[in-house]
């Protein structure tokens, strides 16, 4: 079985953030192999951030369990597992009967008729009386519409740009205060230079509190007239419930997609808890949102497991108040 990530490190699946970061640094100043060091700086980037640590944690468990395949019992002696004693006493019994069949046709003797034992009549169908299902209290709520008209007007595009204004990368943006909107430190790593796109206007962006551990970054806009999103609470969170996704995938802004909330996933670092939903996320939807029936803000979506299918991935708006300039 392939070596995952722990294993290139020889550390412990509790191993902290810390520890990590360490020996990742240690092990690429000694290390001169070419790719043994692009596996390390991968290894650092995976589990060293609490969100995506916490997806490939899942996918390990996820692969244990496939490979715990019990082998399959010996069958018992015979054919099929069936006794050989059993086969030939219904050999016998079959050769019985067709000797049996061969004599009654060759002497013409008959079967006398048999009265059928149940009658069968036909009766009248029963009529159903069809009632309307009421909803259910959980079910009662604001629609998709609803949701998008109270939630849409808080999100933007954010557009990460080279020396020569030419677009590096493309994500999505949420308005979380007065000419201030949160995205994804990985969206604009790399800018020179930093649009934010909303209603059709452009307007440059500065970077404001830069929390890469939690890949939150704060962009501050001027002249930025958006209304601030209305947030939700991470406690308030239930598997099962209902949530949309609101973003800008692959350049597209405005998108919405629905789903539910999978699991609520542990951090590594036991510092609280990532959401994985089943709502589509695709590349561009990183600082997006995730809302729920309310369309109140519960989860910025930074990614989404490439190896799997709808494993999708937000981090809880509750972290925007603990965020740390790191």
């Amino acid at each position: 079985m392939k070596a995952d990530l722990y294993q290139i490190l020889d550390i412990g699946h509790d191993a902290s953030h810390e520890t990590i970061v360490q020996l990742c640094e240690q092990c690429l100043v000694a290390t001169p192999d070419h790719n043994t060091r692009v596996a390390l700086r991968h290894a650092r980037d995976v589990l060293c951030n609490p969100v995506s640590r916490a997806a490939y944690d899942a996918r390990l468990r996820a692969q244990r369990v496939v490979h715990r395949v019990a082998l399959p019992r010996e069958a018992p002696e015979g054919i099929g597992g069936i006794n050989k004693k059993l086969v030939g006493w219904g050999i016998f019994v079959c050769a019985f009967l067709l000797l049996g069949w061969g004599y009654a046709k060759k002497t013409g003797y008959e079967l006398p008729p048999t009265k059928p034992v149940v009658q069968v009549r036909q009766v009248e169908p029963v009529q159903v009386l069809r009632v309307k299902n009421a909803p259910s209290a959980a079910a009662v709520g604001a629609g998709p519409e609803s949701v998008y008209a109270a939630a849409a007007p808080s999100v933007t595009l954010v557009l990460s740009l080279n020396a020569n204004g030419q677009t590096l990368a493309s994500g999505s943006g949420i308005v979380i205060g007065l000419q201030r909107v949160i995205t994804n430190c990985h969206v604009i790593q790399m800018a020179a230079n930093v649009i934010v796109r909303y209603a059709n206007t452009d307007y440059e962006a500065t970077a404001g509190t830069s929390d890469t551990h939690y890949d939150l970054c704060v962009l501050e806009v001027s002249n930025l007239n958006a209304p601030e999103v209305a947030r939700g609470r991470a406690q308030d969170l239930r598997v099962g419930q209902k949530v949309y996704a609101i973003g800008a995938p692959q350049g597209l802004d405005g998108t919405l997609s629905e789903g539910l909330i999978s699991a609520l996933r542990e951090t590594p670092d036991h510092d609280g808890f990532v959401i994985q939903t089943s709502a589509p996320i695709s590349p561009g939807s990183s600082g997006g949102g995730l809302f729920d029936s309310d369309g109140r803000l519960i989860g910025i979506t930074p990614f989404q497991a490439r190896s799997g299918q709808n494993l999708n991935f937000a981090v809880p708006v509750d972290w925007l108040d603990s965020m740390q300039t790191r």
